[in-house]
């Protein structure tokens, strides 16, 4: 379907370790329904995603504003969505809320006022890019862990939503945001696959840590 740089930037998010932690294994296949949620209670602590987007309206080109808008749009509700989840999966089981502050700063430097004001729209859409690539494999794992210890649907419909909607969600990304700004000069290309290698390699970096520090079984 993609040839060339598009091409790609897809491999280099499919094939790296953070789209590919033996962790997400380790959670559909024998995790306990405490190990998930703890982990979960990670992401629970991030700025919300719609206020990520909504960063970058100043700096986007005039041609694909339109483009970032409806992106903005989507996650209209998205925040409330994945807190009831979280409310329902905390009434299951307490997680571990000793949450190491300074390495999820680290982690989500893509999501800071820092970023947008430090770095290019190019960057953004490549760590956009990313993000929603590798959440499509992650939620796809997770929805198989909840289905194994038999947790009601509804008490995670924010991941069996996402686990469905991130593929496209993903593709519609490279298309109207990053597929455009391929077509100028090296220098945006560069951009790009700065904000991949950026969020792949933090990405990376938190879960070999989590791995280590916080899978007590090993993985």
């Amino acid at each position: 379907m993609y040839s060339g740089f598009l091409k790609r930037i897809i491999e280099a998010v499919d094939g790296c370790y953070a789209n590919n932690s033996k962790l997400y294994k380790y959670f559909s296949e024998s995790a306990s329904l405490k190990e998930i949620v703890d982990y979960l209670y990670w992401d629970y602590q991030q700025p919300e995603f719609k206020g990520y987007l909504e960063r970058w309206r100043d700096k986007a080109p005039q041609y694909i504003k339109s483009a970032l808008e409806e992106h903005i749009k989507e996650e209209d509700g998205h925040g409330k969505l994945f807190s009831g989840m979280m409310k329902c999966l905390l009434g299951h089981c307490d997680a571990n809320r000793n949450i190491d502050y300074e390495r999820l700063k680290l982690l989500n430097y893509t999501f800071s006022k820092e970023c947008a004001l430090k770095e290019s729209f190019e960057f953004f859409c490549g760590g956009f890019f990313a993000t929603e690539r590798m959440a499509a494999k992650r939620y796809g794992q997770l929805v198989l862990a909840f289905e194994r210890l038999q947790i009601p649907p509804e008490d995670y419909h924010f991941i069996r939503i996402h686990s469905n909607i991130e593929p496209a969600h993903s593709i519609d990304v490279l298309e109207q945001l990053v597929k455009p700004l391929t077509t100028g000069d090296q220098k945006q290309r560069d951009q790009i696959l700065n904000g991949i290698n950026d969020r792949t390699r933090r990405s990376e970096d938190f879960l070999r840590w989590y791995e280590k520090e916080k899978c007590k079984k090993g993985i």
